[in-house]
């Protein structure tokens, strides 16, 4: 049996860690995927396209916690920045995930597949958990695997980490 999650049914989101020497003046940043389809097909198979240019802001985050201080525009220069220089939407619109292989765990799953992201592929593993009516499933990766220079400003001093976390949530 196949169910297929969109974006109000689950969630997609992205978390970004400051870095370098002025990190001190820069912020961890939570992104969200608006939209996205995910085709879970039992225990045997997980695709999911997410639209590159629907990547969005949603806040800043400080110490792991959601920090609500980021104003409209430095919200709309960040996606700004996301869609054009560093996901180039404009030739790369799709990012995809294709598992190979899913492992029943003592915790839920682990799932191994393969993401896409500007044209590149790459091996991947998901953790998935169940968190009450929830599967969630987190993974990171290193930018650079796809050929993004990880964003930088003020001559290298502000930065963000090559390592980006991802979580998706879909209903159990």
């Amino acid at each position: 049996m196949s169910n297929t999650f969109a974006a109000g049914q689950a969630e997609c989101l992205i978390f970004t860690l400051k870095d370098g020497v002025m990190q001190r003046l820069a912020h961890d940043i939570k992104l969200r995927v608006g939209k996205f389809s995910i085709v879970v097909e039992g225990e045997q198979a997980v695709r999911a396209s997410f639209d590159a240019s629907s990547v969005a802001t949603v806040c800043y985050r400080k110490d792991g916690a959601d920090d609500p201080s980021a104003s409209d525009s430095d919200k709309a220069t960040i996606d700004q920045i996301v869609h054009k220089e560093i996901l180039e939407v404009a030739k790369h619109p799709e990012i995809t995930f294709a598992s190979s292989k899913i492992t029943k765990t003592d915790a839920g799953y682990t799932i191994d597949g393969t993401v896409t992201i500007k044209g590149k592929s790459k091996a991947l593993v998901v953790a998935v958990k169940r968190e009450g009516a929830k599967l969630v499933g987190e993974t990171s990766f290193d930018q650079r695997d796809f050929d993004i220079k990880p964003y930088s400003a003020m001559l290298g001093t502000l930065r963000i980490q090559p390592h980006l976390k991802v979580r998706v949530e879909v209903p159990a």
